[in-house]
């Protein structure tokens, strides 16, 4: 075997310790890199949630005479999807009630993306690196046995998160009926808007005063029966149904109807469902006009409205209102009892412009 002469052998050595600072190198790459994106996406995990939860939060005090916004959950929420437990909620702001002026974005990990053009109501939630200990940087693993990075202190990383609400986009409906556009707007105007959410958590008497009959086939009145297609054959439709008493609509469709004196169990509507719906709030679809007549009849959806559903009496079946006691309406009319209000649909989804009928959704908007 033939014997590396003095300069080949320090050439291997030379090359060995040149090869194991690589190596070094590479394994701080690889283990810390990957642990700023690993707390990263905490981060940002805590921050929809909390964003999520506030914009929530606004849309339950919608109609009062104090809205506002409750940004106490934020903390536990970003320790909550944090691997340690430990984040730092940074900042929350935004365009909702009592929230101050988020700055503008950075282009960085750590703030949201530009605002998009026509936005609704939002909250910004902004996170921190936050360890146990108090610290806020995450600890190198590898990086400092690199010569000449042994005082390097870790990086804080950030996220933002965005989440706004207004009209919903689509709705399944646990009641296959649409209601006229007119008779949303009315109710509106005679009681200066729809009622607080927040009155569910009270006694149903606080309802009292927001009660209604919503009626089938008026021929008299601001929403009657029209043949131009303008206004709705009376003030709410069946929507057509597989027999699960429940459709899912999106806005801007035009729906078969059923006409409006129907059994409403040849829908799937049993006493028994319809009963397990009392005291629920429920999203029925909003329509501006109506085409053809009888089993021809189509609704055109232009929004949803929440509608807080109480009794009802309709063909074969009836049920006297939680709230009043009473039948919402005097045999023979048709109709379902109730309260319009600001309602929250329980998962987030897609906003769209349609006009505020009281139903909302929140959506993460970047």
């Amino acid at each position: 075997m033939r014997r590396l002469t003095g300069d080949r052998g320090a050439v291997s050595v030379l090359t060995a310790v040149i090869g194991s600072v690589v190596l070094f190198a590479c394994a701080a790459i690889a283990i810390d890199v990957g642990a700023l994106y690993s707390e990263r996406r905490q981060l940002q995990n805590g921050a929809d949630a909390a964003a999520v939860a506030i914009a929530q939060s606004c849309v339950r005090t919608l109609g009062t005479s104090s809205p506002r916004c409750d940004t106490s959950t934020a903390p536990a929420l970003a320790n909550g999807n944090a691997v340690d437990g430990a984040a730092r909620v940074a900042l929350v702001c935004g365009t909702a009630p009592g929230l101050g002026t988020c700055p503008l974005p950075t282009g960085s990990g750590a703030s949201c993306d530009p605002l998009p053009a026509g936005a609704p109501p939002y909250v910004e939630v902004h996170t921190r690196t936050r360890n146990a200990d108090g610290s806020g940087a995450v600890d190198p693993i590898f990086a400092r046995t690199i010569p000449g990075n042994e005082d390097y202190a870790g990086t804080t990383v950030g996220a933002c998160a965005r989440a706004g609400y207004g009209s919903p986009t689509t709705v399944l409906s646990v009641l296959p009926i649409t209601v006229s556009q007119c008779v949303v707007d009315q109710y509106r105007a005679q009681r200066g808007g729809f009622a607080p959410m927040s009155l569910l958590d009270s006694l149903l008497s606080s309802l009292l005063s927001w009660q209604t009959g919503i009626e089938l086939h008026t021929d008299s009145g601001p929403c009657s029966t029209s043949s131009s297609g303008q206004k709705a054959p009376g003030n709410f439709g069946y929507l057509d149904s597989d027999g699960s008493c429940s459709v899912t609509t999106t806005v801007g469709e035009t729906l078969p109807g059923d006409p409006g004196n129907s059994n409403p169990t040849t829908l799937g509507c049993t006493d028994a469902y319809l009963s397990s719906l009392l005291d629920e709030v429920v999203y029925v679809p909003v329509f501006d006009t109506v085409t053809g007549t009888g089993s021809k009849v189509q609704y055109h959806i232009v929004g949803y409205a929440a509608f807080h559903f109480t009794g009802w009496q309709l063909a074969g079946t009836s049920h006297p209102s939680i709230v009043t006691g009473l039948l919402p309406c005097a045999k023979p009319t048709t109709c379902i009892g109730g309260a319009f209000l600001h309602g929250l649909q329980p998962t987030p989804g897609p906003i769209s412009p349609a006009p505020d009928y009281g139903a909302t959704v929140v959506q993460l908007l970047g």
